[in-house]
């Protein structure tokens, strides 16, 4: 079980139960007191905190929802369970933009590192931005174009996926694969 799974479940477990204590604890105290009316809005109050803590943990268990956002339960775990906690790397840093940038950075550097290396021989590269999604006619245009460029003396190399960013570096980045041929 992953550390979500884990999360997921005590945030269902307080809704249920945690949520149900501490409603009859204060219905109790408010009964002892006198107050009856706040015992009728407890109710009301009590369902929809544990609504809404089922529905967190829930979104928790699908990786839609972080709560160590809000609150670090990882001291209460104790697990290193990390092959599971794929999502926790990526939420520890609230500063998600500076983590996207140096992953990007990264990633340039590896693939000016790689084409280095594979360019020993003097060879020749193109690349070439082919999409994401192919219908049959794409498929076949697509097959042209490595005919094309095999008439030209390159080899299909590889495929790999790139995000392309949006408008003006505003609107939501696109996945398209880009295409390396290479000439001997």
């Amino acid at each position: 079980m992953n550390i979500n799974t884990k999360k997921g479940l005590i945030l269902i477990a307080f809704g249920i139960i945690g949520v149900s204590v501490i409603s009859f604890m204060i219905s109790f105290l408010s009964r002892l007191i006198g107050l009856y009316q706040i015992i009728y809005y407890l109710g009301f109050l009590s369902s929809i905190a544990r609504l809404g803590f089922v529905v967190l943990g829930i979104l928790q268990i699908l990786g839609k929802f972080n709560i160590d956002q809000y609150f670090d339960m990882n001291k209460y775990l104790k697990t290193n369970d990390i092959a599971g906690n794929y999502d926790e790397t990526f939420f520890e840093n609230q500063n998600t933009e500076n983590k996207i940038t140096e992953v990007k950075t990264n990633l340039k550097t590896e693939i000016k590192k790689n084409i280095n290396q594979l360019n020993l021989n003097n060879m020749e590269y193109k690349v070439e931005q082919i999409g994401a999604e192919f219908s049959n006619k794409g498929i076949k245009n697509l097959e042209g174009r490595f005919n094309s460029f095999a008439e030209q003396g390159y080899k299909f190399h590889s495929v790999f996926e790139v995000q392309k960013p949006g408008c003006l570096g505003l609107g939501k980045p696109s996945i398209t694969y880009l295409a390396v041929y290479v000439k001997e």
